[in-house]
């Protein structure tokens, strides 16, 4: 894309040196990379202490030692399933997260919810998400 626009000569030979690049066009490019970067950065900076994982890492590394024992014991003559250690893992990290909601779920009463109900819920946080 073509743009024309006054910038000091000053402001392009410093951005040329800062970003070592010997045209003017790749050297704005950059520049503008790197801001767009910068954005998003803080962006996801500025979500810091807003958004609350319930994961327990120590909890997670746990169900990861059992599942890769499991896998041991068993060898690899287990021909029930020709999962992978690491498929096998996922699975049972998905399952636990599960489990975890459905407890979370039933705490705070979400289980008596009516379709209608969750129908409206799952539209309200669509449509924040956009």
């Amino acid at each position: 894309m073509r743009v024309t626009a006054e910038i000091p000569n000053a402001l392009i030979d410093d951005l040329l040196k800062a970003t070592g690049e010997k045209t003017k066009t790749r050297a704005i490019c950059v520049a503008i990379r790197d801001y767009i970067l910068q954005k998003r950065k803080e962006k996801l900076l500025s979500l810091s202490g807003k958004i609350h994982f319930d994961l327990d890492w120590k909890e997670m590394e746990e169900i990861e030692l059992k599942v890769m024992e499991k896998h041991k014991k068993l060898g690899n003559s287990c021909c029930v399933t020709e999962e992978t250690p690491k498929k096998t893992f996922h699975r049972s990290r998905a399952l636990l997260a599960l489990d975890k909601m459905q407890k979370k779920s039933l705490k705070s009463g979400l289980n008596n919810l009516t379709d209608s109900q969750v129908q409206s819920e799952i539209r309200a946080v669509r449509k924040a998400r956009r």
